[in-house]
C-alpha cells in the first residue's frame, strides 16, 4: 500500500473550514477511513489503474483510493466549498508523480472520457506491437474504474446515463478502455432495484435495464449512522460489470420508453397495459401472443429476455413507443417506479 504524507484528520479540516454537507446536494458524507477503504478495496485491485471518482466530497474515499496504490484519481465534485480540503489533498499527492486532480462540475453533463484521455492512451498494444481489443478483455483488465459515493438525489439520473452511453458504446464505454466497472453506493432500495430478480416487487424498470447490459452484484451494506449527516436509510455499494455485448439485441430507447409506460401502469394485466400503445385489443393480443407472454402477467414477471421480445414486437407497431426523438432525464421523484 501506498503511503499519504501526514495529513490533517478530516474532521479537523471540516471544523477548520466550517463544512456541513447541503442537504439541496444530497450530501451524505463517509468519515470513517476504515470503511472508505473497505469500499475502495471493492473496486479490486488497482495498482496502476485510473480512477474517475464521483463526488469527493471531503476526500474520504479519495483518501483510501489513493492508499490502494491507484495510479490516479481524477476527482469529480459539484460543490466548491470542498476546494480547499481537496487541494490540500492535491498537493500532498504531488510527488514524486501527480496522483490526483480535481474537476469542478455536474457528473450528469460530464464526459467521462474527455477526463482521462491525456492520462490513459486509449489505444494499447501487446508485445508483438498489436493493437489489443480492450473490450473483450475481463472488465478486471480495464485500467480504469467508475467509483462514488453517489448523492441520493441524483444517483439514479447517473445511473441511467451511463447505461445508455453503455449500450451505445459512446464516450468512456466506446471500448478504449475496456469494459469500465463501476463501483458505487446507491441508496438501498435503489440498490435492491438494480439487483432484483423477477417476480418481487424491487424488480422494475431499472433492474432490466441494467441487467441486460451489466452484471451486478450488491457487495455490502453501509449503515445510517456512517454517514455524516446520517441519512433516514442505509446506502448499498454496487458492482456493475459490462457484458461483452447486451443479453439480446432490442432497441434500448425503445426498450426504456416501453418499461417507462408499463411500470407507470404496474399493477394492470400487461393485457390492459399494452392495450394503451397498441391499435387496439386485437393488436396487443398479438404482440403478447408472439412473445410468449401471459396476458395476465405484470410488469414484473417478466424477465429480461421477454421485455427486449416484446419492445422489438412494439417497436414495429406502436408509432408512440417507437418515435424517434432521443430520450431526454426528467426529473426523478420517489414516486417513480424506477
Amino acid at each position: 500500500k501506498m503511503r499519504l504524507p501526514p495529513l490533517p484528520s478530516l474532521k479537523e479540516l471540516i471544523r477548520l473550514y466550517g463544512l456541513q454537507a447541503k442537504q439541496q446536494l444530497s450530501q451524505n458524507f463517509i468519515m470513517d477511513l476504515q470503511l472508505a477503504g473497505k469500499f475502495a478495496r471493492t473496486a479490486g485491485p488497482l495498482k496502476g489503474k485510473t480512477v474517475i471518482e464521483v463526488g469527493c466530497g471531503p476526500g474520504s474515499i479519495t483518501r483510501a483510493l489513493l492508499q490502494e496504490d491507484t495510479g490516479y484519481v481524477v476527482g469529480v465534485e459539484k460543490d466548491e466549498r470542498f476546494q480547499p480540503i481537496l487541494k490540500t489533498l492535491e498537493q500532498a499527492t504531488r510527488f514524486p508523480d501527480p496522483r490526483f486532480n480535481i474537476v469542478y462540475g455536474d457528473m450528469t453533463t460530464i464526459k467521462e472520457d474527455d477526463l482521462i484521455r491525456s492520462i490513459v492512451p486509449p489505444e494499447s498494444v501487446n508485445e508483438k506491437g498489436e493493437k489489443l481489443d480492450r473490450w473483450e478483455m475481463s472488465a478486471d483488465e480495464s485500467p480504469v474504474r467508475i467509483v462514488g459515493n453517489l448523492p441520493f438525489g441524483v444517483a439514479t439520473e447517473l445511473l441511467l446515463k451511463w447505461l445508455r452511453l453503455l449500450h451505445k458504446r459512446e464516450g468512456i464505454f466506446n471500448g478504449d478502455w475496456g469494459r469500465v466497472p463501476l463501483i458505487l453506493a446507491f441508496q438501498t432500495e435503489v440498490a435492491d432495484r438494480i439487483t432484483a430478480p423477477i417476480n418481487t416487487k424491487e424488480y422494475t424498470r431499472l433492474s432490466v435495464m441494467t441487467q441486460l447490459l451489466c452484471e451486478a452484484k450488491s457487495c455490502f451494506v453501509i449503515q445510517s449512522k456512517s454517514f455524516v449527516p446520517p441519512p433516514d436509510v442505509t446506502a448499498t455499494v454496487v458492482r456493475l460489470e459490462p457484458r461483452k455485448k447486451p443479453l439480446f439485441d432490442v432497441d434500448y430507447e425503445v426498450l426504456e420508453r416501453l418499461l417507462r409506460e408499463m411500470y407507470s401502469q404496474r399493477r394492470k394485466k400487461l393485457s390492459n397495459s399494452v392495450m394503451q400503445i397498441a391499435k387496439d385489443r386485437a393488436q396487443a393480443d398479438e404482440m403478447l401472443a408472439e412473445c410468449g407472454i401471459d396476458p395476465n402477467a405484470r410488469p414484473e414477471n417478466l424477465n429480461v429476455e421477454k421485455w427486449c421480445l416484446l419492445a422489438n414486437a412494439v417497436s414495429s407497431r406502436s408509432p408512440v413507443i417507437a418515435a424517434s426523438q432521443p430520450i431526454t432525464p426528467s426529473p426523478l421523484s420517489s414516486k417513480v417506479s424506477l
